[in-house]
Order: structure tokens, then sequence, then C-alpha cells
């Protein structure tokens, strides 16, 4: 990112030094702008040096020999108008700044959307210092949820006032926390079966938080240093042991309960984590649909909760709850079932999705 932004403000004082040029040329402009353009361009000039000595410095091999092969992909994606700026810049940079030495520069698959802008950009190095190795289909990758075999797994329930309200609850006056197990996280495309006990299997669609140092005493102005990054969570619950009693273990622990991807996405490449969109599909039907600044206690104040009473760790993971538009409070009441088809989509991180099979 910061190499394209060097990239991007050497284009606009290219473009400025290019005016002054033609202003500084133009016979018929008005002598005053010619002198005051003249006097620009040493200064314009300077700063274009000293960018691209910059730029070439972060960008290019310091072995003039080397011959690593840069092959740029750019695909048709979701990442919006930033991204597709970004793809754009960053291809135009290799491409502009790798002539003249030894690499080799291959644009696949170029596409462009309505928008006229590239989505989405992957590159790889070949040649000096590249993997080796036969490549391996995703298809073919056994997935393993995204946190240690130690993580705590905390959930907040009732942290959406819609959610709230479909559910006739009160407003907690502190973050609401259960656990969910480890042994229950399930990946991304995985399969959920429906408990044999209970078949009032619901869907929750949140935000997970996955905490990347240790947390113990943390005060809300620190916490968010604390998180490593953002992924996306469905608390499925089996409604009817959850109604059964006053503890929910069992009905937010059904097999595979806890589905948790597609990938994390880091704090410092995701930003702002509120304001996103949320929401659930079952079968392509939207089922749910808000923002996740709609979230009562924050991040900051739940870490700073939580860790006043238990410790943290890197790896830990914190689902920040749910918005309204649970089967369980539609009317009438709807439950997933065998067959069906259920996604998680949060902005900025991408879709999970999970399908729902008959036990055994």
């Amino acid at each position: 990112q910061g190499i394209v932004e060097c990239y991007r403000s050497y284009l606009e004082i290219q473009q400025e030094l290019d005016d002054n040029r033609d202003l500084a040329a133009a016979k018929d402009e008005d002598p005053e702008i010619r002198e005051m353009a003249e006097q620009e361009i040493p200064q314009l000039s300077h700063q274009l040096e000293e960018l691209e000595k910059r730029i070439q410095l972060l960008l290019l091999p310091k072995d003039p020999d080397d011959s690593r092969n840069i092959i740029i992909e750019i695909r048709a994606g979701t990442g919006g108008d930033e991204a597709a700026l970004f793809a754009r810049d960053l291809f135009q940079m290799y491409a502009h700044f790798a002539e003249g030495c030894k690499w080799r520069i291959k644009l696949l698959n170029e596409s462009k959307n309505d928008l006229g802008g590239f989505k989405e950009i992957t590159f790889s190095i070949e040649g000096k210092d590249a993997p080796s190795g036969p490549s391996v289909a995703i298809a073919d990758i056994v997935r393993v949820p995204p946190v240690p075999q130690t993580a705590k797994v905390l959930c907040l329930g009732l942290n959406y006032a819609a959610h709230i309200s479909e559910t006739g609850s009160e407003r907690p006056d502190f973050p609401n926390i259960f656990a969910k197990w480890y042994a229950s996280l399930s990946n991304h495309g995985d399969q959920i079966p429906v408990p044999s006990g209970d078949n009032r299997l619901d869907w929750e669609c949140e935000m997970a938080v996955i905490i990347g140092a240790p947390l113990t005493d943390t005060t809300e102005a620190d916490a968010m240093a604390g998180v490593l990054g953002y992924t996306c969570f469905n608390d499925i619950s089996a409604r009817g042991y959850q109604r059964r009693t006053k503890q929910w273990a069992i009905g937010k622990n059904p097999d595979n309960s806890a589905p948790i991807g597609p990938v994390v996405v880091t704090a410092d490449e995701f930003g702002d984590p509120y304001g996103r969109r949320i929401l659930t599909r079952v079968n392509g039907d939207v089922r749910q649909d808000g923002t996740t600044d709609m979230m009562l206690f924050k991040i900051a104040e739940t870490i700073e909760y939580i860790t006043a009473g238990t410790s943290l760790r890197p790896g830990d993971v914190i689902a920040t709850g749910t918005p309204s538009g649970v089967g369980d409070k539609m009317d009438p009441p709807t439950y997933l079932t065998a067959g069906d088809t259920v996604e998680i989509e949060i902005e900025g991180i991408g879709t999970l999705q999970s399908r729902i099979v008959a036990r055994g």
C-alpha cells in the first residue's frame, strides 16, 4: 500500500511538472505565469527524482543480475472502487519501473467491471527465491480453523438492539458472554448435521475478532492494539436445547456449529470494523442484513470487560453478536434443514458457506 501511494504521488507530480513545462513554453501565455511556471520546474523535477529513487529502492531487486519474473494476475472480484484503483496502479507501477531491469512483467487474465477498474489482484515471483514444488489446487486442501486448538471461543449474546427487540429480551447491562468449544468450529464448505434431538437449527451471522497478543486487564484505550484481525462467524444454534434449560452449552454447541472463515483479514488491512455490512443468506435468500456499527458493546469495551475477568491469548476468538432476522423469530419460525446452504457475508472479508445435512 505504501509503495502504491508513493507511485500515485509520483504520477501527480509528473502531471504537475508537465503542466508547468507546457505553460513555460506557451508563447501566448502571460509572461508572469510563464515565469512562475519556470520557477516551479526545478523543484518539481527534484521531487520527482526523489520519489523515483524511493520507489525503485523499495520495488526493484538490489542485485542487477536478478532475473526474477513478476507475474501479476488481475481478476474480477468485489473489492470496490478503491481496490480497483489500487490493482490498476500496482500493475502500472511494476510495468513502469521494471523497465530496464531483467524482470519480466506479465499480466494474466485481465478483466474489468462496468466501472472500468480492476477488482482483485494477486501476483507471484518466479525465478530466484521463488517457491518450489508442485502447485496444489484449493479444492485439494484440507481446511482447518484459523485459530489454535487452545483457542477460547467467546460469544456475545444480545449485542444488537434489533435482535434484542425481536427476542423480547431486555438490554443487558454488561456484555452477555457465553462460550462455544474449539471442537464445534468448522470451516468454509463444511457440512453441519441437524441434531437428532433438536430440529430447530438456526443461523446467526457474526463478525469474529481474532486476538493477536496476550491481554490481561487491558483498558478500552489499549484493546484494539491486541486485535490480529477479523473473520466471518456463524453461531449456529439448536433452539430446542437452548430453551430447555437456563444453560446454553448444548444448544450452542451442536456438531460443526461454529463455522469460521473463509479468511482472516488483518486489522491493518481491514481498517475500521464498524459500518460493515453483515448478512445471512439461506439458499440464496437474505435472512439477516445489518451493519456492524449496530453493536451495543463495541469491541474495545468488550475486550476490557473480558480481560478483567479472564486473560485472552493469541488465537482466541470473540464473536460479536448477531443482528435481527434469526429463523426462530420469523413468522412462522423457520429452521435449517438437510439440503440447505447457509452463507454469512461481511463486507471486506468475504463469504462463509456451510451445507446442512442429515445426521448420520
